[in-house]
């Protein structure tokens, strides 16, 4: 920050705002970015748990044809998930949460999550602008 304000010739403002544009562009941009790319792909996978607990599901080809482990992984899923209502079986199995609950916690995380990226920023414009 200090080899910015002399390139502004003391400007506090402009190098100021200058150091808070590169943060922007070179750390939140790239982390907002991966933050909605990551929640886009939990969304995808919540949906697809949803309709195979709705319908059931057969073994995913890839899965199935693995190898050593393929046989195996065929028989669990077949007898764990392939039926409707397989993981919201393992799920209460597993955590004593119902799929529902564990939606809401996500939703909440994500919010905090939020809301922890607004703190930041004003933090940053609070320490440069101080």
């Amino acid at each position: 920050y200090r080899r910015l304000l002399a390139a502004v010739g003391g400007n506090r403002t402009v190098a100021a705002t200058l150091a808070i544009l590169f943060i922007l562009t070179f750390l939140v941009v790239p982390i907002a970015l991966a933050g909605a790319y990551a929640s886009n792909e939990v969304r995808e996978w919540v949906g697809w748990a949803i309709e195979t607990n709705r319908h059931g599901a057969v073994t995913p080809n890839w899965i199935a044809t693995l190898p050593v482990v393929g046989d195996w992984l065929n028989e669990q899923w077949t007898r764990n998930l392939g039926h409707p209502g397989g993981i919201g079986e393992l799920i209460q199995l597993i955590s004593g949460a119902n799929i529902g609950s564990i939606y809401r916690g996500v939703l909440a995380a994500g919010g905090s999550a939020f809301g922890l990226l607004l703190a930041l920023l004003f933090m940053m414009i609070a320490l440069f602008f101080a």
